[in-house]
């Protein structure tokens, strides 16, 4: 399966998500917001997937997704949005900076098929 990189501010719902994509074959690799993401990517970590919450202290979702797309080595990792926020609000990175979004309450079911859908095919994105 893959290397997931989890990142969220809400340890709950970290450790929730990182159990759901473990149960299902995944390794996941957890951080609190997106300066722990970026520091465990540039540790030479480069998950196959990247999945955010855009609302976090430190360094949002929004600013870790755009500091992956304006790094070479790192700018074709697909990248998965889990939020509550509303399209509209204004929060979002660019479109075609990431390849889904999950909305925040999440269904296990959704969360798990878009995994698999952006994983299937993540080397033909156009990002």
């Amino acid at each position: 399966m893959a290397d997931i990189l989890l990142v969220d501010d809400d340890p709950q719902l970290l450790y929730t998500m990182a159990e759901i994509l473990s149960a299902a074959g995944h390794s996941v690799m957890p951080a609190q917001n997106g300066h722990e993401a970026i520091a465990c990517i540039a540790s030479g970590s480069l998950p196959d997937l990247v999945i955010t919450d855009l609302r976090m202290p430190v360094m949002s979702g929004t600013e870790l997704v755009l500091m992956i797309r304006n790094e070479p080595a790192w700018a074709r990792l697909p990248v998965i949005l889990v939020t509550a926020a509303a399209l509209d609000s204004g929060v979002f990175p660019p479109d075609g900076s990431y390849q889904a979004v999950v909305s925040k309450p999440f269904d296990i079911a959704v969360l798990l098929a878009t995994v698999a859908r952006v994983l299937g095919c993540a080397g033909h994105q156009a990002i």
